[in-house]
């Protein structure tokens, strides 16, 4: 079995800083996947979209200044726990030889630690791995986009 799935271009989630505390609502976004099963007899195709739960819980600390302007002066380090958003209709379409019908789709769950800096362009971060179950590979990368930068530094 092989699906990829992407989160929808626009899909962001607001995270705040407030002195070195992350504040983050629970934010829902879009996605859609696609790929294919391999049985004995037949490859199927499946397709469909829903939506992700996705939780961050952080914190900001200071870092030394190593003496490069362009150096942050602080780290934002955050968990990201993405899975399945319970209230979603999970419903995607299986396509095999003489055969077409909707199944259950899922959403596998990760946890993500992520680094970023305090920049004025903003930061991305990747991680990669297993899902929560073992079963999935995962790639992904976050990225931190400032608003209201330089924050009063």
């Amino acid at each position: 079995m092989v699906v990829n799935g992407n989160t929808s271009a626009g899909a962001w989630c607001l995270v705040v800083l407030n002195g070195n505390v992350i504040e983050a609502d629970d934010c829902i976004i879009d996605f859609e996947f696609s790929g294919f099963i391999q049985g004995s007899d037949a490859k199927c195709d499946i397709q469909g979209a829903s939506t992700a739960l996705i939780s961050i819980e952080g914190e900001c600390l200071d870092r030394k200044s190593t003496g490069d302007e362009n150096d942050p002066v602080a780290e934002i380090y955050l968990t990201i726990i993405e899975g399945q958003n319970p209230d979603a209709d999970l419903g995607g379409v299986i396509n095999c030889p003489g055969y077409s019908n909707s199944f259950l789709s899922f959403y596998p769950a990760t946890i993500s630690l992520m680094t970023f800096g305090i920049v004025e362009n903003g930061a991305s971060d990747h991680d990669s791995g297993l899902d929560f179950s073992g079963l999935y590979d995962y790639d992904k990368t976050w990225s931190l986009i400032p608003v209201g930068y330089p924050f009063g530094l």
